[in-house]
């Protein structure tokens, strides 16, 4: 945003803020502490390390076990479902076909087509236990790596308290170079109080 002519001239004349010395601020305040900055992005690697990839781990291990468990429901065992309930249809034409004293050829053919059906039926209850297999296999791992939450946790927490420890001591080290900022209680700037501000403050 381009900035207004007038302001940029008042900016370049303004005087310097002065300190209670009488010395100009620009002149004795300390550089930029840009080991904060550092440390900030060394604790930012590291917790990605220690805990944003463990947790991607984690999250994709139980997104696998869902999607394990919604191709189950939804594919063998729906189909082994279907399958019951077509034998089932099957087993009373038979017994509506015998009880009419229907034509032999048509008795002899939906037993044959009974027999696939049953054929069937096994197969899918072969691959519907595979599949169970798979998810209790899938569900012990779930388990084994269940109490790698609480050591995400707990690297987390040691992350934050190491880090503001450090960052506790860059600031406590830099108090001291402000020190003639703090001078003098009676020469400190004091910045005028707002109506609500002034309401906290002892009468």
């Amino acid at each position: 945003i381009p900035l207004d002519p007038d302001f940029r001239g008042a900016t370049a004349h303004r005087p310097p803020f002065l300190l209670p010395s009488g010395r100009a601020g620009g002149e004795q305040l300390p550089p930029p502490p840009h080991w904060v900055l550092f440390r900030s992005a060394v604790q930012g690697k590291q917790e990605e390390n220690d805990v944003v990839e463990k947790l991607n781990l984690f999250l994709d291990l139980l997104q696998s076990y869902k999607d394990l468990c919604e191709r189950h429901e939804k594919g063998v065992l729906h189909k082994h479902q279907r399958a019951l309930h077509k034998y089932s249809l099957m087993k009373k034409q038979m017994m509506s076909a015998t009880v009419q004293n229907k034509e032999p050829e048509s008795v002899e053919q939906l037993e044959s087509r009974i027999v696939e059906q049953e054929n069937a039926i096994l197969t899918m209850e072969q691959r519907n236990y595979f599949s169970l297999y798979c998810l209790h296999q899938e569900t012990q791992l779930v388990h084994i790596y269940l109490p790698l939450t609480s050591h995400i946790l707990g690297a987390f927490v040691n992350s934050q308290i190491q880090g503001h420890m450090e960052m506790s001591k860059v600031w406590n080290e830099l108090k001291p170079k402000l020190s003639c900022l703090f001078a003098g209680s009676s020469d400190v700037l004091m910045l005028p109080l707002s109506a609500q501000e002034d309401n906290f403050l002892p009468s």
